[in-house]
């Protein structure tokens, strides 16, 4: 047990204190459902749908991501005007420098952006076929942490992947997925234009 809490306040010690109170004040801003510990966030993952991919924080290539539970919070937050909610994880972030990260700033994670994909539209909002007629995607096919992501089923498990890593962003894909979606008659909600969007892409690196 001493062992596990020597490496805790290890963590803390890199992280630092400006930076923990960066995450705490940035999960603070986000209106959602807070939860007490991880545990309780990871049990109320339950039966979300882990497909939903919220609005994107602003990811850079070589950004660290720290999501272990030590220094992150966790929060289930509204997406835009929709009602739908997504597992948010506020964390330190940073950048390499000397060989260690260095953390400077608090950043919100989504942990459904590990399998993020782009639908490709047109102006109109309307799928981009390919010569097959079939929908053109872009996605982090052949990426591990993407393929690991996509391949779990439950917002629980998906939950449980992103904790407890470090994460680096290796590469950003971009293209023009659905916007400014319209609602119909049957229920369902039409894209009536595009807007460039993006998949990052990550290795694990802690």
């Amino acid at each position: 047990m001493a062992e596990k809490k020597s490496a805790n306040d290890d963590l803390l010690k890199i992280v630092g204190d400006e930076v923990m109170a960066a995450v705490a004040a940035a999960s603070g801003d986000l209106k959602g459902e807070s939860f007490e510990t991880v545990e309780d966030a990871i049990k109320a993952a339950g039966a979300d749908d882990p497909f939903f991919n919220p609005t994107l924080s602003q990811y850079r290539e070589g950004l660290c991501i720290n999501t272990h539970r030590e220094v992150a919070r966790i929060k289930k937050v509204k997406v835009g005007n929709s009602d739908r909610k997504a597992w948010c994880i506020t964390c330190p972030a940073g950048y390499m420098k000397d060989g260690k990260i260095v953390y400077n700033q608090a950043f919100n994670f989504y942990p459904t952006t590990l399998r993020k994909q782009i639908q490709v539209t047109d102006e109109m909002g309307d799928q981009v076929l390919n010569e097959k007629k079939e929908p053109v995607y872009v996605d982090g096919r052949g990426n591990q942490v993407w393929d690991k992501a996509r391949s779990i089923t439950n917002s629980e498990d998906l939950l449980e992947f992103a904790l407890d890593k470090v994460f680096q962003t290796s590469e950003i894909k971009r293209d023009f997925g659905p916007s400014v979606f319209v609602d119909q008659k049957d229920g369902s909600r039409k894209a009536t234009a595009h807007k460039l969007t993006s998949v990052p892409l990550f290795n694990i690196i802690g």
